[in-house]
């Protein structure tokens, strides 16, 4: 299997990371270009099915990068974070937008709330999370 990858590999004129590659099995799972391929059951049909899911590695990345920009000592306005992380949001969404990301989807709001709620506690000089001053739901 690994020779046949290599001689696809040698005709589009990719190299192969040799600590990267591996055989392995569908039902384990394998990570590649930020995507975890695995074969699950299906819910729907009960037959066994590749589905495509963001990998880990890819969201973390993508988690990192908003606290960097959302940092809570940053030294930009409201508005121009908000400006910096739309973008980020919806490149990441419109990159995962294909495989089964729903879990992944559900995720990254919670994620971008809590980040804006520390900014901008910390911006009006207040203390905690701010979840009582600014809640999910709209009153």
């Amino acid at each position: 299997m690994l020779a046949a990858f290599e001689g696809i590999a040698k005709r589009m004129d990719v190299t192969i990371n040799r600590d990267k590659t591996r055989v392995t099995r569908v039902t384990d799972g394998f990570e590649c270009i930020g995507f975890n391929f695995g074969k699950r059951t299906s819910p729907r049909s009960g037959q066994q099915a590749i589905y495509i899911f963001p990998a880990t590695s890819a969201q973390q990345k993508r988690r990192n990068r908003l606290k960097y920009v959302t940092s809570r000592r940053a030294p930009i306005s409201p508005k121009e974070c908000v400006e910096m992380v739309h973008p980020m949001g919806m490149g990441w969404v419109n990159s995962f937008r294909h495989p089964n990301a729903r879990q992944a989807f559900r995720g990254l709001p919670r994620f971008v709330n809590m980040r804006f709620r520390r900014y901008w506690t910390q911006r009006s000089k207040g203390r905690g999370c701010g979840w009582k001053r600014f809640p999910n739901s709209k009153r």
